[in-house]
């Protein structure tokens, strides 16, 4: 299930700036580039439970 969700999120960002950059068997890390404005389009795309965090680098992400 979650290979075909992130699927369906690299279709959605197959011409974008905004790309995913590492995956694990239920997480995603997405570099997101601000002025697509995105994040709902993505988070729509998502039918489980899922959890949100933000930073400039991965040691100064903050859960949203």
């Amino acid at each position: 299930l979650n290979v075909m969700q992130f699927s369906l999120i690299d279709v959605l960002l197959r011409h974008k700036k905004t790309k995913i950059v590492l995956y694990t068997y239920d997480s995603i890390l997405i570099d997101y580039a601000d002025d697509e404005n995105l994040l709902d389009e993505i988070k729509s795309n998502l039918a489980f439970n899922f959890s949100i965090k933000s930073g400039m680098n991965y040691n100064e992400m903050e859960k949203m």
